[in-house]
């Protein structure tokens, strides 16, 4: 369960300082809403992410510690969601190659997570 805080806490920190290059880099346009939907689909299915990451952080910690990756994977499914809508509905404005970012330091972590229990 240690290792797993640490990962978390590894990849928020590389996320913030990878996207803030990337900002600068393609001078993607960040909004000042944090409203990031760009249609209602997108909005319905975030929201059931939220919700399973919700339900699954507590349990996956509490009861069924085998199936800690799970606290990767859910959110990396969300993270490549969101830049697949992004991709499809709004490709001009470059908020995917952020998402997409995050997902990616996801999946590395859930292997980096499985390797290491």
């Amino acid at each position: 369960m240690f290792v797993a805080l640490v990962i978390l806490i590894s990849i928020v920190i590389l996320s913030i300082a990878i996207n803030k290059f990337l900002v600068k880099q393609f001078q993607i346009d960040i909004p000042e809403s944090k409203e990031r939907y760009v249609n209602r689909l997108h909005k319905t299915v975030e929201k059931v992410f939220h919700a399973g990451t919700l339900i699954a952080i507590p349990l996956t910690f509490t009861q069924f510690p085998q199936y800690t990756v799970f606290v990767f994977i859910i959110p990396a499914m969300q993270q490549l969601f969101r830049f697949l809508m992004e991709f499809l509905f709004n490709y001009e404005n470059k908020r995917f190659i952020l998402s997409v970012n995050t997902s990616w330091l996801l999946l590395i972590g859930a292997i980096v997570y499985d390797f290491y229990t």
